[in-house]
């Protein structure tokens, strides 16, 4: 399972009441106008969730009178640096387990036992953010004024795949919101998982198919979003950051995916004045 998570586009012709705005003119009867928020784009590279090939044993394996490797899985091997070396390097190997620790002590902490495979599968986040400073960046809002703002609603956010190389389907995707001084989305060390104060959901992605690019999907809105943009537009000097999560877990005999993805996210916003 992937999740992913991110945000933001440059501003369209707007109009207000009387007067010159940022080189457009400004209608009387005009209340709402929409603008584009900062284009934002967010990298993922599957090479950062390859599993060892080699597994480094702390007493030599040996080959005979039978190999010690292959008795702890078939798809193990003993090599001549007398370690255990994974027969198909493009395939999760199966590796018998009855706890955690015995798949986090051979391949590290990202992997865990899957208790009803009784095999260790790899589970991998991906948590990406970038700062978004609206003063800087729609410096229209600057002028506007904290007062005159009644309302502030996403009007789309979408999702450009600028380039897809993953080999397999992107499970649904996730964007957040957050003050500029939150590491993460979710609370320390919380099980289940459970956001951070301050941090708000956007909205998701359905899954994106494997080594496709070039186009937009839209993301589905959710209204905790519009709420915490409201803030930030209100106080358009306050940097918040936008946030990409993604997880992805294999298990034993699954292709370990290649490739990689770029998502840049394409958003606008409707404000309403008094």
């Amino acid at each position: 399972m992937i999740r992913l998570f991110a945000f933001f586009p440059a501003l369209t012709a707007l109009v207000l009441s009387g007067s010159l705005f940022g080189g457009c003119i400004i209608s009387s009867d005009v209340t709402d106008f929409e603008i584009k928020l900062p284009d934002k784009s967010f990298h993922f590279d599957t090479a950062q969730i390859s599993p060892p090939t080699v597994i480094v044993m702390t007493e030599a394996c040996v080959v005979s009178p039978s190999d010690s490797c292959a008795a702890i899985s078939e798809d193990l091997f003993c090599n001549s640096d007398g370690d255990c070396e994974v027969t198909d390097p493009t395939v999760l190997p199966t590796i018998p387990c009855s706890v955690d620790s015995d798949c986090s002590a051979l391949f590290g902490d990202t992997f865990s036992c899957n208790q009803t495979d009784e095999a260790c599968q790899a589970t991998v986040e991906f948590e990406l953010s970038t700062p978004v400073n609206l003063a800087d960046e729609v410096p229209e809002l600057e002028d506007l004024g904290n007062s005159q703002f009644t309302k502030v609603r996403f009007s789309y956010v979408r999702m450009v795949v600028e380039e897809n190389t993953f080999s397999i389907a992107t499970p649904e995707v996730e964007l957040y919101i957050a003050p500029e001084a939150v590491a993460s989305p979710w609370v320390p060390a919380s099980d289940p998982r459970e956001l951070d104060s301050g941090v708000f959901s956007v909205g998701v992605v359905d899954s994106i198919a494997a080594s496709t690019s070039g186009h937009t999907v839209d993301v589905q809105l959710d209204a905790d979003g519009d709420v915490a943009l409201s803030e930030y537009c209100r106080t358009p000097s306050v940097t918040f950051k936008f946030f990409v999560y993604a997880e992805m877990s294999f298990r034993a005999g699954d292709p370990i995916p290649q490739g990689a993805l770029t998502l840049v996210i394409d958003a606008a916003a409707i404000v309403g004045l008094n």
